[in-house]
């Protein structure tokens, strides 16, 4: 299993999904990145946070079994495909505020984040994904 500490930006860089997932288990943030594909984090463990707000992922994302230690920030983040928390455990928070999911929401976790942090625009869908974890709803 992969282990990451989430600690570098790598803002306004293109990436392949490959060398994506290569930054995150190397302890770097995609804050403001593009990657163009899938990123596939599945069964990665992120010591700390995970930070994507302001990327964009041309794909799904696919936290399926991850372990996120921290937080895990989606701030303004667009997801072209699904979001696939699915077995994942995130010991922190989860900000979707601003996010955009083209596709499906997965949030059939492990263990689920403390609270959820979304925009009105997503808070419906949200709460049916994950009925029994706090949430806040924040304007963008």
């Amino acid at each position: 299993m992969a282990t990451a500490n989430v600690s570098t930006n790598v803002s306004a860089q293109t990436l392949s999904p490959e060398e994506a997932r290569a930054k995150v288990l190397a302890g770097e943030s995609l804050e403001g990145a593009t990657v163009n594909g899938d990123l596939d984090l599945a069964g990665a463990t992120v010591k700390g946070h995970l930070d994507l707000a302001g990327a964009t992922v041309k794909g799904h994302l696919d936290l399926g079994g991850a372990t996120v230690k921290g937080d895990l920030y989606l701030r303004g983040a667009t997801v072209k495909g699904n979001l696939y928390l699915e077995g994942a455990t995130v010991k922190g928070d989860l900000y979707l505020r601003g996010a955009t999911v083209g596709g499906c929401l997965n949030f059939v976790w492990t263990k689920g984040p403390s609270c959820i942090y979304v925009s009105p625009k997503l808070a419906q869908l949200v709460h049916w994904s994950a009925p029994t974890t706090p949430l806040v709803v924040v304007e963008d």
